[in-house]
């Protein structure tokens, strides 16, 4: 190749763009709503299963922009949400309807009570030799008790967790590649 050919590529070189990074993924903008009961937003780290509380990371309600991984809501006597995976750039609202942690262990606790008395029923009914034996009859009342105590366990657990509403805020487009979120201005 002659001498000019590299001078004009060095030439070339000098003013070209130089090669870009990848842009870092956009951090997503969370509003956190709760109705009634105080809520925090928490950060689960590593494989924790629930029963630790994680990293709070604001308190409802509050707009905040979080990094992608694992969240729950949760708060005092406030049942824990599940996870929520948060990731991408889409600004989120979180709308919370906090659940009663004190109805969930009730329930839980009631369910635990009903078990051994629906068990110990029933072997007495099977053990009774007919319906009139006394043996029949006191498994018939105390399985009966353990159902009855069974029905309201699953009410209270069932209508005790905590809801968590996952929206995607609104996203105004002001003009050809100009929009406008909650995050802020776009272009």
């Amino acid at each position: 190749m002659p001498r000019s050919a590299y001078a004009a590529l060095a030439a070339l070189a000098a003013f070209a763009p130089a090669p870009s990074r990848a842009d870092p993924p956009p951090i997503p903008s969370v509003r956190l709503e709760a109705d009634g009961r105080p809520v925090v937003l928490q950060h689960v780290v590593g494989d924790d299963d629930g029963d630790e509380p994680g990293q709070e990371v604001c308190a409802a309600p509050c707009d905040v922009a979080l990094p992608p991984g694992t969240y729950r809501v949760a708060g005092p006597g406030v049942t824990p949400s599940r996870d929520l995976a948060l990731a991408g750039p889409d600004a989120l609202r979180l709308v919370v309807k906090p659940g009663s942690l004190g109805r969930r262990r009730a329930g839980v606790t009631l369910a635990y009570a009903s078990v051994p008395l629906i068990l110990v029923g029933v072997v007495l009914v099977i053990t009774g030799s007919s319906t009139s034996d006394p043996m029949t009859i006191a498994g018939g009342a105390v399985g009966g008790v353990g159902v009855l105590l069974a029905v309201p366990a699953l009410i209270l657990a069932a209508t005790s967790r905590t809801a968590v509403g996952v929206e995607r805020a609104p996203t105004l487009s002001l003009a050809p590649g100009v929009t406008l979120d909650p995050t802020g201005l776009h272009f």
